[in-house]
């Protein structure tokens, strides 16, 4: 049995809880989904490479996930960042919701960080945690690493509050 998540309609009204296996069997619906974007007091995101188990394996990008049957986005938000960069994370602030490229009803939530999370060998999440400025972020692209299609709208928006 996969995780049980929520879907919602275009509004982010609660509809129901699917197994995660079965979201797609609701064109009607959305999954909900969060993603965490974190900067430090001096300017730099946090942002992780995507597992080679994971789907966009290799990939650069914030923490993200679905929010499962019964937990709350913030809660969701707190969880998946644990997961994914072994990082407690303090005050989230939600800067924005809806339907994003993916046909996911994604929740965007903005935190901080004081340190780069050291990932324990056995973390399947993600390959590696680093940090770096906007532009920094913007070079390495340049250099040809790839980066999930939402990662810099994300952080325009998250700047922007």
């Amino acid at each position: 049995m996969s995780e049980m998540v929520q879907l919602v309609d275009e509004d982010g009204n609660f509809q129901r809880a699917v197994e995660r296996d079965e979201v797609d069997e609701y064109p009607d619906l959305q999954m909900v989904i969060v993603e965490l974007v974190l900067m430090n007091s001096v300017g730099e995101f946090l942002y992780h490479e995507r597992h080679p188990s994971k789907s966009e394996a290799g990939k650069i990008d914030h923490v993200c996930g679905a929010v499962r049957e019964g937990e709350t986005p913030e809660e969701a938000a707190r969880r998946e960042a644990l997961e994914e960069v072994e990082l407690e994370v303090g005050e989230l602030k939600e800067v924005a919701r809806g339907v994003n490229e993916y046909g996911r009803y994604r929740m965007l939530f903005v935190g901080e960080f004081d340190q780069v999370p050291t990932l324990s060998p056995t973390n399947e999440e993600a390959s590696y945690v680093a940090k770096a400025t906007l532009d920094e972020l913007q070079a390495i692209q340049t250099a040809g690493q790839l980066f999930v299609n939402s990662f810099f709208s994300s952080i325009d928006q998250a700047v922007s509050i």
